[in-house]
């Protein structure tokens, strides 16, 4: 995730964030930014020298929740880092924070990208081994179908999708003048071709309940 890609995020979704939670925080630079906004952030993350860093709880998000609804839940590059069945419960944990009128931010890399294709690529041509797609803690990098399914699992709508990073470091070396793309940012089309996909989600609107069969005698 780059601080403009997040940004272009937040300035999309309406009304000015008041409150945020970010997740995951690392040593906080997301944190700052929501709160070079203006934003009052709460957070945790599992590390606690980097929580410390960030001014966050050091906590696992999978037993974390914040103390208040807040108008935006931040999950950045955390996702791959959990197993694929730890996801589905917390997109449905975090979804249960937000405000009515609040938003989730999630981003992580996606299976099928044109990074992805050519740094696989390279791996098997020049015999490196198992390809950990940069870290060998990213053990659930998934499709953008798989992350669409879930969100739609947990009655999450994607309002916008955000592309971050079309070239690879290996094209980027042996190709100098496609490195402004690197680490570009795209949305539309372009961003479903991009290594990492930001996704702005809002809850989904729930049918009334069905009206009662039953008359009054």
């Amino acid at each position: 995730m780059n601080n403009r890609a997040l940004g272009l995020a937040l300035d999309n979704l309406g009304a000015a964030p008041a409150t945020a939670a970010d997740v995951g925080a690392g040593i906080g630079r997301v944190v700052d930014l929501l709160q070079s906004r203006g934003i009052s952030v709460v957070g945790c993350e599992l590390d606690p020298i980097r929580a410390a860093s960030a001014g966050v709880d050091q906590a696992d998000v999978r037993q974390w929740s914040p103390p208040h609804p807040v108008d935006v839940v931040t999950c950045t590059e955390l996702v791959e880092h959990l197993p694929h069945g730890d996801h589905l419960p917390l997109l449905e944990r975090m979804a249960s924070w937000l405000t009515p009128t609040g938003a989730l931010v999630v981003s992580t890399p996606q299976r099928h990208s044109i990074v992805a294709w050519t740094e696989r690529a390279f791996h098997l041509a020049s015999r490196r081994g198992r390809y950990e797609w940069w870290d060998p803690t990213h053990i659930s990098v998934s499709t953008r179908r798989y992350w669409e399914h879930l969100f739609a699992s947990a009655h999450l709508d994607v309002t916008q999708r955000i592309g971050i990073h079309l070239v690879s470091d290996v094209v980027a070396k042996v190709v100098p003048p496609v490195r402004r793309f690197q680490y570009s940012v795209h949305t539309g089309p372009a961003a479903l071709l991009a290594f990492d996909l930001v996704y702005v989600l809002r809850p989904a609107p729930r049918p009334p309940p069905a009206a009662s069969s039953f008359s009054a005698v």
